[in-house]
């Protein structure tokens, strides 16, 4: 595709994507409103002359040939829906100008406005076909030619309208372009955390079924029942390496312990807790929803810790408890 189709049709929606069925959607509630616009808008207005049968006919078929070639394959819906837009877009253009020239045609003023307001309608398709680019080309169309009609009639009814029609163009192209902007961002987030999701699936080596089920597992208390349901959704593989990796993590904590015990032999089995707690960088209120303890408790608590270690008011409790831990691990072995 070249550059030129890039730059003004914007064809930025994948394939695969929220945004293409959204896309889709749109174009098709678009063909069948143009079904029943063209010809009932062609029937019920009494125009000047044939002239204006033959513009909406051209447009008609122009709009059938677009969608067939979108339909057989032959051309993407960006560029489909684009072209129809723009050729509707041209041939209000030229059916208003060619209106204002017509003098003592009672029905200007109402084909004028009435095509304007058609524009206004086939920019929302636009809009919510995220055709940020799109937008803006055809609200150009939409106000030069209103503005030539303005200038041809010079009649003070078509100029009192001219800021609003303005107005709302302007908003509505900014709007696309603004809504484009957010959808995109959107995708963009989806992506990536479909990415991640699928590394994480990969590097694990589980399923999507067992990675859910082992978050649910580690999110909350389970009961029993619901931790053996969780525990047969994971495979047998991510089962055992969960429960080695467990395995080595407590051996870990309980060594800890035991140093603690050894340094600190004074200390209850609840300041142990909280000592272990504190060397894992928990807060106060963490430690108390892991002990199911009051925070009155917990602090003080951490007051007899601190007495029993001779601290002083100044000392921080945590950078003193692995001080200690790593005189002793220098003296004894980190194991010992």
């Amino acid at each position: 595709m070249i550059k030129w189709d890039n730059y003004l049709i914007s064809n930025t929606i994948e394939q695969g994507t929220l945004m293409e069925y959204q896309q889709k959607r749109v174009f098709h509630v678009f063909l069948i409103l143009m079904v029943l616009c063209i010809p009932a808008y062609t029937c019920m207005i009494s125009f000047p002359n044939k002239l204006y049968y033959y513009f909406n006919g051209a447009l008609f078929i122009l709009a059938a040939l677009f969608t067939t070639a979108y339909f057989t394959k032959k051309m993407k819906l960006n560029t489909a829906f684009y072209f129809i837009l723009i050729s509707i877009h041209v041939e209000i253009g030229i059916e208003i100008i060619y209106c204002s020239t017509i003098d003592g045609y009672p029905y200007q003023r109402l084909l004028i406005m009435g095509n304007i307001i058609l524009s206004v309608l086939f920019t929302m398709f636009s809009v919510c076909a995220y055709m940020s680019k799109t937008t803006v080309q055809i609200s150009l169309i939409s106000v030069l030619s209103y503005t030539v009609c303005v200038f041809i009639t010079n009649g003070p009814f078509l100029i009192n309208y001219l800021p609003i029609i303005v107005i709302i163009f302007t908003v509505k192209s900014l709007f696309g372009k603004l809504l484009h902007k957010n959808i995109c961002c959107l995708q963009q987030e989806n992506d990536m955390l479909k990415k991640e999701e699928t590394m994480l699936i990969k590097s694990l080596q589980i399923n999507r079924e067992e990675l859910f089920a082992f978050a649910q597992l580690i999110s909350k208390d389970n009961p029993a029942e619901n931790v053996n349901l969780l525990l047969g959704i994971i495979g047998e593989k991510a089962r055992k390496t969960l429960f080695t990796a467990l395995d080595v993590h407590l051996k870990e904590e309980k060594s800890r312990l035991e140093i603690i015990r050894k340094i600190y032999p004074e200390l209850s089995p609840s300041e142990l807790s909280i000592c272990r707690l504190i060397l894992q960088d928990k807060t106060v209120s963490q430690i108390c929803e892991e002990l199911h303890r009051s925070s009155g408790n917990i602090t003080s608590q951490r007051a007899n810790i601190r007495a029993k270690m001779g601290l002083q008011k100044g000392d921080n409790l945590k950078e003193s408890l692995r001080e200690r831990m790593r005189l002793h691990e220098e003296q004894y072995g980190p194991t010992t």
